[in-house]
Order: C-alpha cells, then sequence, then structure tokens
C-alpha cells in the first residue's frame, strides 16, 4: 500500500552543463515536470543546470514518473540540438520530507536558490520566472502549481516559508508609459504562464490569445497607441482593436502592469548601480 508523502527532487546535467538553453527548454522541462507531478506540484525552481521540484504522491509512483518526465525532456532537448546532447548526472535524487516543518523549509530553500549565484538572478524571489515564487507572490497564475495545497501542507509556517502576496497596480489610465513596450508584452506572457516569444508568434493557441489581449488593455492603459501596440504583437490595427475589445482577466491585466512596473524599477537600480 503506498503512502501519501512529501518529497523533495533535485536533477541536473551531468557535471557543470547546461540543463536548460533556453526559455523553450526551461518550458518544455516545467510541463514535463508537471505532467509527473499529477497535481501534486508543491514547489519548483528551474536554474541553467539544475532544478529543484516539491512534489507530494506516493513515493514510488512520483520516483518512476519523475525519471520518466527527466527522460522525456533529455529527449526533447536532444531532438532540438543533436550537436550538443544533453547527459543528465543519473538518476534524480528524492529527500523525504516528514511534516510541515520540514516541507515549508524546503519549499523556503528552492525559492531561494536563485538569490545565492553570484550575481543573484534576480531582485527577489518572486522576479525571479523559472520558479513557484511568483504563484505564492500572486504576479502569476500556473494552475500547474498547487499552491493552495502547498499552503495546506505547511500549515503554521506559511508566514516565514513561503513569498508574501504582492499588492498589485491599479487599472488606472497612465498619461506617460511607466515601462517601455517590450517590457509590458513579457509582463504579459509572465502573467499568463506563455512564453514572451510565442505573443508574437503565428500560433492562434487560445492562451497566447488570451495572453496578447491582456498586452493590449494594459498598453493602452499605459498610453500606447492601436499602432504601436499593433508593431509590438506583428498584428493589424484591426486586430488590436478586436483583443482590446475581448472579455479580459482583469487581475491578469493588473499581475502584467504590477510585473512591469517591478521589472523597471529592477532596471533602474542596476543603472544606478552601474560605474
Amino acid at each position: 500500500m503506498h503512502t501519501l508523502s512529501v518529497g523533495h527532487f533535485i536533477a541536473g546535467a551531468h557535471e557543470r552543463t547546461r540543463l536548460v538553453a533556453d526559455e523553450r527548454d526551461r518550458a518544455t522541462l516545467l510541463a514535463c515536470v508537471a505532467r509527473a507531478a499529477g497535481g501534486g506540484l508543491l514547489a519548483f525552481c528551474i536554474l541553467d543546470t539544475h532544478l529543484h521540484v516539491v512534489v507530494e504522491g506516493p513515493e514510488s509512483a512520483t520516483t518512476r514518473r519523475f525519471e520518466r518526465a527527466l527522460a522525456d525532456y533529455a529527449r526533447a532537448f536532444n531532438k532540438r540540438r543533436p550537436d550538443t546532447p544533453l547527459v543528465l548526472r543519473g538518476k534524480p535524487v528524492r529527500v523525504p520530507k516528514d511534516g510541515p516543518f520540514e516541507t515549508a523549509r524546503t519549499i523556503k530553500y528552492t525559492h531561494e536558490n536563485p538569490m545565492k549565484t553570484t550575481p543573484p538572478l534576480a531582485a527577489s524571489e518572486e522576479l525571479y520566472p523559472w520558479s513557484s515564487a511568483p504563484v505564492f507572490a500572486g504576479l502569476v497564475a500556473d494552475d500547474r502549481v498547487n499552491a493552495a495545497r502547498a499552503r495546506d501542507v505547511v500549515s503554521g509556517h506559511e508566514r516565514w516559508a513561503l513569498p508574501s502576496p504582492r499588492r498589485l497596480e491599479g487599472l488606472e489610465p497612465s498619461t506617460r508609459p511607466s515601462a517601455l513596450l517590450d517590457t509590458l508584452l513579457r509582463a504579459s506572457a509572465r502573467a499568463c504562464s506563455v512564453l514572451a516569444e510565442d505573443m508574437t508568434s503565428a500560433s492562434g493557441a487560445h492562451e497566447l490569445g488570451r495572453a496578447r489581449a491582456v498586452f493590449a488593455r494594459l498598453a493602452r492603459l499605459e498610453s500606447y497607441n492601436d499602432g504601436q501596440i499593433a508593431d509590438a504583437l506583428g498584428r493589424t490595427r484591426q486586430r488590436v482593436t478586436q483583443l482590446a475589445a475581448m472579455d479580459v482577466d482583469l487581475v491578469a491585466v493588473r499581475r502584467a502592469r504590477t510585473l512591469a512596473r517591478l521589472k523597471a524599477s529592477e532596471r533602474e537600480l542596476v543603472a544606478a548601480a552601474a560605474p
């Protein structure tokens, strides 16, 4: 009989070679991991050479699924780059976590990883795009992460273990842009959990349509005109008008605006610190 438990999986590429080479790789890896978790994904962080995943589920079954997920990802990676094949460092390591405190500490550790490099990979945990920290902070909607279950599992340790929810920006129109169009586009993609490069592609996928509509609405709020928005998306002005008229998730627009302004502030800090 299987017992339900929480495990911390660690996996990576051989020695210090790259596990992921670009954003497409990261998205593919996350999709493989999420499928393997089967609704039990509590937290994750994807770095250049390795990843951390916190999963709830029967130990033997989740271990087998995670091993298959890594093998599936390696095949996808090697298909894209046959001249530079990915070699995994071996089977993923699963470290069992007993009780709310250990699970809470592991999730916190998972989210802290991008901040431990020199220099840090982001201004704060919740601004690193390839971890579940932005989901817990309310900046990103991603139902692959079972954030509600994670909060239940860590019980009374949520306050110190999980990122605090960010206060989202409002929907008031601006008289001048607070961020560049490219920043707004990337923020809209991030808020909706799609790749920024796909926003300008020919794909008509439903989730991309939603993200493009969020971007169109946000860019208008930031005082950009439809011609500028059309150029940024590679669409016609007529299509932008259609996107802006769609029934848009206003919380997603607020998330995207918050991310864009945080990103703009981060760039200002970096520029000020430059010699």
